[in-house]
């Protein structure tokens, strides 16, 4: 799956990145239990909580080279103990959560103020959407700043040329038979696999 410029003969034209000169890619991770996904995360009692926000800022113009970072744990309120099956996808463990996490609250104003600067927004997915149902369930306003997240998937989708469903963002790097950059859904690492993805298909042409 790892594309060169000699691929680029036969295909069709690039997929075109939204316009920005500085741009923040996230990722998050969320509660989860075995089905959850399955049951469109709607399983009784259980709610994706974010349990942490990964983030890089990007500057267009020099190749899409990370400028800064960001990256927080968060404490989940309704569901305070991660499930051994999260623990194991992510390594994020309960002392971690404990020792570290951030109300959710205090997490979203940090990660509002990094973002502010960048003129683009854009995840692997409907993230934005995550957010706001943390928001309602937490109580607190859900940041309109945040609609202007684009979903990559589609743009990725069409980039590779692929026919089938994408593997999730810490593992498309993989999938394009390129090196990863760390563990898989930790959200700072699938921000930055994301981000390496891009520059990638961009050099060679699948994406301008």
């Amino acid at each position: 799956m790892a594309l060169s410029s000699n691929d680029m003969h036969d295909s069709r034209p690039p997929a075109r990145l939204p316009c920005c000169d500085t741009i923040v890619i996230y990722d998050l991770e969320f509660t989860s239990w075995p089905g959850f996904a399955d049951s469109g995360w709607s399983l009784p009692g259980k709610h994706p909580e974010i349990i942490q926000i990964g983030a890089v800022m990007l500057d267009v113009a020099d190749g899409f080279g990370e400028n800064n970072s960001f990256e927080c744990l968060v404490r989940p309120t309704v569901n305070p103990v991660l499930s051994d099956y999260i623990v194991l996808l992510t390594g994020i463990s309960q002392e971690w959560i404990e020792r570290d996490g951030l109300p959710f609250a205090e997490a979203l104003d940090q990660f509002k103020k990094f973002v502010e600067p960048a003129d683009g927004m854009w995840a692997y997915g409907t993230d934005q959407k995550i957010i706001e149902r943390n928001c309602r369930l937490t109580g607190i306003s859900y940041p309109h700043a945040f609609d202007r997240s684009v979903n990559l998937r589609p743009l990725f989708t069409e980039a590779l040329e692929t026919q089938g469903p994408l593997p999730d963002s810490g593992d498309l790097l993989t999938y394009m038979d390129l090196p990863p950059v760390g563990h898989a859904h930790d959200g700072l690492v699938d921000a930055r696999s994301l981000a390496e993805a891009i520059r990638h298909l961009v050099g060679v042409g699948r994406m301008e």
